[in-house]
């Protein structure tokens, strides 16, 4: 495949080109989008990593060998092939072993192999190029697996990375993995190891991907290149072909619904239950009370449509005491805006390496996905701090790798971050600095009975309960959350229903509010109030008579 300054597809070529040739490193590590398609930008046809790799060194590497558990030790040229089984005889007579007959694949013998092939190269003056598949398999992050097998892999990977010959005579070990994370972390931080990121399709490999699969499938679509372009950020162009395929062999056209399904299959697929995808189903007409924080985003969400996103916060704090509904805001925000949706799950994991590997993945897919809302819950809990300890510095690290994302200004307006919490106080300042997490916006119960009934009827419309010739009157005059003011109708509804009543009754739901107790928690309500009133960076969003 014949490279252009205009192929979108394999950017990141320049600069292994660069790192290979440089003339500092024997060993690089290739990661990231691996597994894809590269399609050619001529006519369109799609290829795997390793034809492209073969097709680009071809005649810049005297040989090119492929090694990985399954094929063993591969060579892409025939005759390369059995000039490689005349030296593995010369070798067999040398160490009494058979192999010429039966090529290993078990990786000690196979390294021990490949090891006396590339010095054999050396003598021979001939740049070989190794490709290592799955290295994340042979060099995994686990130190405790660092038994005998790993120990001579490494010890051989480590000989090879910092050979002067080796450099010299253009021998090169490249191994390809998905994740740097999944990888032995003394293997990525070597000096004498470089590594080169396949980035997910961006907008202008995408649309270009979207025009040859229309040509190739006419009339499987009403919508334009641009529009299935911007909106499949984030998809590999094997989800991106998959979903032509499907449509064609069903007969269906592609719709805004089809890519809109796509890539949230695509999406959790990704990331394994690392994160949930969010489907709004309300906006802020539905939210009640409020007022300041739902005029403050709807000003956002109008600059957002008119794509006016470069001093957007990069990031939101809603804190607020329990019930206060911050979970149903955001929702309501990302339903308003239309913009995909997801929630952290809990990306931390028991096993070595497994925690930072899934933030990898994370951070991997929302660098490409944007515009998108990214809501974490009890954000205090989910997140840590640099100060966590006890884990070999896992936590401080993926504190470290999640701050510095957060505030990389190139996704401003692109990456909607919600933080939300009800003990602001306990988040580190790290995260919720300008910078990061800017706007702070502290949510409150109702007072008033007004308020209240704002709320019940706001309730009503989201649980389909008619409320509209109901009144809400408290005479206790408590401080009612709205997910109190929730279960109180929620209860009324179901006493409704067991007497048979069409709707709820006045009296009916007079009688469960007097009859209605919260459980009581003021101490820690009235901390956590008191501690929203302090975040807030914004005066206007402060009930009457409190200022910060």
């Amino acid at each position: 495949m014949e490279q252009t300054q205009l192929d979108p597809f394999s950017p990141w070529l320049e600069e292994l080109n660069e790192a290979l040739f440089a003339g500092t490193s024997a060993v690089g590590i290739l990661y990231g989008n691996t597994r894809d398609i590269i399609p050619d930008p001529m006519d369109g046809e799609s290829s795997r990593l390793s034809k492209l790799l073969f097709e680009e060194y071809e005649k810049k590497f005297h040989t090119i060998v492929s090694y990985d558990l399954q094929s063993g030790i591969r060579f892409f040229r025939e005759e390369d092939q059995r000039n490689f089984l005349t030296s593995l005889e010369a070798y067999d007579a040398f160490h009494g072993t058979n192999f010429s007959n039966n090529i290993p694949r078990e990786p000690m013998p196979a390294f021990s192999i490949l090891h006396s092939y590339l010095q054999k190269a050396v003598l021979e003056n001939k740049s070989t190029l190794l490709i290592v598949q799955y290295a994340e398999l042979l060099f995994p992050q686990l130190e405790t697996s660092f038994h005998a097998e790993a120990r001579y892999l490494w010890t051989t990977l480590d000989k090879w990375s910092s050979h002067p010959i080796f450099i010299e005579k253009q021998i090169r070990v490249l191994l390809i993995a998905r994740h740097l994370s999944d990888l032995n972390q003394s293997l990525v931080r070597s000096p004498y190891v470089f590594t080169v990121e396949i980035p997910q399709p961006n907008f202008a490999a995408r649309k270009m991907f979207t025009i040859h699969q229309l040509k190739k499938y006419s009339n499987i679509t009403n919508l334009q290149a641009d529009y299935i372009a911007k909106n499949t950020a984030g998809l590999s162009l094997i989800a991106l072909e998959q979903m032509f395929l499907k449509a064609n062999a069903q007969k269906e056209k592609i719709t805004v619904e089809t890519i809109k399904e796509r890539k949230k299959d695509f999406i959790e697929q990704e990331c394994a239950g690392l994160l949930e995808f969010l489907e709004p189903k309300f906006n802020l007409s539905h939210v009640a009370g409020h007022k300041a924080a739902k005029e403050k985003f709807k000003k956002i969400i109008q600059l957002i449509r008119q794509n006016k996103t470069e001093y957007l916060p990069m990031g939101y704090l809603i804190c607020g005491p329990v019930g206060t509904g911050k979970t149903f805001l955001v929702e309501a925000v990302a339903g308003e805006i239309g913009i995909p949706v997801v929630k952290f799950r809990n990306f931390r994991s028991q096993w070595v390496g497994a925690t930072e590997s899934n933030l990898e993945i994370i951070i991997g897919l929302l660098k490409t996905a944007y515009p998108i809302a990214v809501v974490i819950d009890e954000a205090d809990a989910m997140l840590g701090n640099r100060q966590m300890s006890g884990d070999s510095g896992t936590s401080q690290r993926v504190f470290a790798s999640l701050a510095a994302f957060m505030s990389d200004t190139k996704y401003r307006g692109k990456i909607h971050w919600f933080l939300m919490t009800s003990r602001p106080d306990l988040l580190p300042v790290d995260l919720k600095r300008q910078g990061r997490a800017e706007e702070h916006i502290p949510l409150f119960y109702p007072e008033s009975d007004e308020e209240k009934q704002e709320f019940m009827h706001a309730l009503g419309r989201k649980n389909g309960i008619a409320t509209k010739h109901l009144y809400f009157r408290d005479p206790y005059q408590r401080g009612l959350s709205g997910a109190d003011i929730e279960a109180i109708l929620i209860r009324a509804a179901r006493e409704a229903m067991i007497q048979e009543q069409d709707k709820i009754s006045q009296e009916l739901l007079n009688h469960v509010i007097q009859n209605f107790l919260s459980p009581q928690y003021q101490e820690d309500i009235d901390r956590q109030k008191e501690a929203a009133i302090r975040e807030c960076t914004d005066k206007s969003l402060l009930p009457e008579g409190i200022t910060n």
